[in-house]
């Protein structure tokens, strides 16, 4: 804002320099909290709550079976939920022909039925293990697999170790599963 120089001399002249002086600070104050776009009050928006990511797979890890298939060389994906889908054996003994198996099921959020079987293929390759065209089953030792997606490997002891991933199904944004882990004495 500004002062005519008219109405600045004549404040002057009538020695009211402190009341001149008075309202030329009251007029730069206000000047200075004008009305331009920039000093106007602006809304702001309210924050937004935050929420955890949901996890579509149901159950809980368990822990120990994961280790157990670790400890056999056989990957899960990081992040996967493995539950206990049963175990047992076949009854012939321990001789030839016999087996144990460890059935898990598993659950991998955020990878597609496709990634899963990738992971598969590639990290079962670079823990040792060989594609296998056969998986035993109650009825015949050398029962066909019926995808590429079963593995062996020599256990020692005259024992072969084979794996096969199973049920691969798209789940929500996640991907169920099940690995069955079976310990065959030839």
């Amino acid at each position: 804002m500004r002062i005519s120089r008219s109405a600045f001399t004549a404040a002057h002249r009538r020695g009211n320099c402190g009341l001149l002086f008075a309202f030329v600070l009251v007029l730069g104050s206000l000047a200075a909290c004008g009305t331009s776009a920039a000093n106007q009050p602006t809304a702001t928006t309210p924050p937004t709550a935050t929420s955890t990511p949901v996890n579509p797979c149901p159950g809980s890890n368990n822990q120990a079976l994961a280790d157990q298939f670790a400890a056999q060389h056989i990957p899960f994906p990081p992040g996967s939920i493995i539950t206990n889908k049963g175990s047992g054996a076949n009854d012939t003994g321990t001789g030839h022909g016999s087996y144990t198996f460890q059935l898990a099921g598993a659950c991998t959020s955020a990878m597609s039925p496709d990634q899963i079987q990738a992971y598969f293929v590639a990290s079962m390759s670079a823990q040792g293990w060989s594609q296998s065209a056969t998986f035993p089953t109650q009825s015949s030792a050398s029962s066909p697999c019926g995808d590429p997606y079963c593995w062996k490997r020599d256990g020692g002891n005259n024992i072969t170790l084979y794996v096969a991933l199973q049920s691969v199904q798209a789940l929500s944004t996640a991907t169920t599963y099940a690995v069955d882990n079976l310990d065959y004495n030839n």
